[in-house]
């Protein structure tokens, strides 16, 4: 179904919404991001669309971009371009402020919410004083394999992330990756057998030797496998399928509030696009 959906194709549902909708478009990237950032809309004046990936994305702001459309504007995950120092290609187009927005959860009360409906305060404060801590030493230890994706996508290698078990390379003691390991489970993921394991571990560790912030090179999923392991092996030892990755994920949207979206400055960006914008209310005011 999805192969339907071109930054074309999106571009013109939007113009053929106009004759019958007078509010402002926002398009995203998946279904989960509209959900999070309904939270803060007026839904009665500003319709959410969503581009079913980042290229469509781009490409359908950019065709409106060109064709003057009036009230059209979109949010994607910043990705590496906080790393690289990529400008954003088109105007009305505003980026989480860190890695993508996964990342601004877990760096936001909602963390919180969700550990301590799931782990154990004993043995969570054996791991650090304080969550918002514990959230930055998990974004810190998902760095490497954040290197990893950034020289993936830099060199052109194809890795495939998808599906990786994180139980067999992240160290249930200190929840620290192990990257060797990592590197191995990732080349036997991409079925990328020709590659030279070791010269991947050198070149990711030089990458490390950068000093990234790392909530802007570790990707949010990545942080949610490592917590999943934490939760199974440190924080509470909850079964494997009531923390897999995926309901994590869930929980945590789940517990992210209107509130902490406000706190943000994707939130203040949304109100300087409102204010340049002042023919469109986009924010709920209630």
């Amino acid at each position: 179904m999805r192969e339907f959906f071109t930054d074309h194709a999106i571009a013109n549902a939007i113009r053929l919404k106009r004759s019958s909708f007078v509010g402002a478009f926002l398009v995203v990237e998946g279904v989960t991001d509209k959900r999070v950032y309904g939270l803060v809309l007026d839904h009665e004046r500003c319709s959410i669309e969503v581009a079913y990936g980042r290229d469509n994305l781009f490409g359908a702001i950019r065709i409106l971009n060109a064709a003057s459309f009036v009230g059209a504007f979109a949010i994607v995950d910043a990705d590496f371009s906080n790393v690289t120092g990529e400008a954003i290609p088109e105007e009305n187009i505003l980026r989480t402020d860190l890695h993508d927005l996964e990342c601004m959860i877990l760096n936001s009360p909602a963390f919180d919410r969700v550990l301590e409906e799931l782990g154990s305060d004993k043995r969570v404060s054996s791991f650090a004083t304080t969550t918002p801590l514990i959230a930055r030493q998990l974004a810190t230890n998902a760095i490497p394999l954040g290197c990893l994706r950034l020289h993936s996508l830099q060199q052109e290698m194809g890795l495939k992330f998808e599906g990786l078990t994180f139980g067999k390379f992240v160290e249930p003691s200190d929840l620290r990756i192990d990257l060797a390991k990592m590197v191995r489970n990732v080349v036997d993921n991409s079925q990328k057998h020709h590659l030279d394991q070791t010269q991947l571990v050198e070149q990711i560790a030089d990458e490390e030797q950068k000093g990234h912030d790392c909530w802007q090179i570790s990707c949010g999923h990545d942080i949610v496998g490592i917590l999943s392991v934490a939760l199974r092996k440190k924080f509470s030892g909850k079964n494997s399928g009531e923390v897999a990755p995926e309901n994590l994920e869930r929980y945590l949207r789940l517990a992210y509030e209107a509130a902490d979206l406000k706190e943000t400055n994707l939130f203040q960006a949304l109100v300087d696009w409102e204010q340049r914008h002042p023919e469109f209310a986009i924010l709920d005011s209630s």
